[in-house]
């Protein structure tokens, strides 16, 4: 294949969510309602606390108190429905994608599957795939359901005081720009981790397809050094890559704790 008709990352995506496109945008839709819901917490307890300061019937406390309740539990329903359904349009999408890639390497020639064993092929078929079916469904979710509710929370702090606003705001965008220089760092190491993953479960199968010929050659010991040392490298890979990864979260956490201080600041 030519290399301009090579299908882009947005064409193969689009490809992929095409099928599911209505139960998606229902997805969707529910998404935005969940994460509004929690707006009207913070906005319940205070006109319930302004409310107890007038004097006002215990009545109409308690009917404050109720719609705060069912404020809750239905934005905690409908984030029990969001999870649920995201996981099965990612499972579903990640089936068909299994499907597809596994025709992909039965269609190859003799040679290129002599360069790669079966254990190595099963791991990046079905584990990358079983990777990115739970970012899929967890990681992509969670990120667009806090954007909803981030943008929310800057409009809604911004009627109450325009400082605190501005100042989550500013806070907001160099989280974002740290993570996302932080990224640069941790998505190569995550992708090594990956590719020596599947040499090292390529690597087991290898010598578990041929035990009998280890055991008549006495080389036992020697499997067990070489399964020794490519799971130490793993181990050290993975570290590194878990290292950079959660340095981009930890770097996030901190500059968030010291916007919550600098807004309570405010007064």
């Amino acid at each position: 294949m030519d290399e301009l008709d090579q299908p882009t990352d947005f064409s193969t995506l689009t490809r992929r969510l095409w099928p599911v496109r209505r139960p998606l945008g229902a997805l969707a839709l529910v998404l935005v309602v969940a994460m509004t819901l929690p707006l009207a917490g913070p906005w319940l307890i205070g006109l319930f606390v302004d409310r107890a300061l007038d004097g006002r019937p215990v009545g109409t406390l308690l009917t404050i108190a109720g719609a705060f309740l069912a404020v809750t539990l239905v934005a905690d329903g409908l984030q029990l429905l969001v999870t649920w359904q995201s996981v099965r349009l990612a499972w579903r999408i990640g089936n068909s994608l299994r499907a597809d890639l596994c025709g992909h390497a039965l269609s190859l020639d003799l040679s290129w599957h002599s360069d790669h064993s079966a254990g190595q092929l099963i791991e990046r078929v079905d584990g990358d795939v079983d990777a990115l079916t739970k970012f899929s469904s967890t990681a992509v979710l969670g990120l667009a359901g806090n954007a909803l509710l981030l943008a929310g929370t800057l409009v809604v702090v911004s009627f109450i005081d325009w400082r605190a606003g501005v100042l989550i705001a500013v806070v907001t965008v160099a989280a974002v720009l740290s993570m996302s220089a932080l990224r640069r760092a941790a998505v190569p190491a995550r992708d090594h981790e990956r590719e020596v993953q599947g040499q090292l479960y390529g690597d087991l199968e290898e010598r578990l397809g041929g035990l009998e010929d280890l055991r008549a050659n006495g080389a036992g010991r020697w499997a067990v050094h070489r399964l020794h040392v490519n799971s130490s490298n793993w181990w050290h890979i993975s570290r590194k890559a878990a290292v950079r990864g959660d340095g981009a979260l930890v770097a996030g956490d901190v500059i968030f704790a010291i916007g919550s201080a600098l807004v309570l600041g405010l007064g």
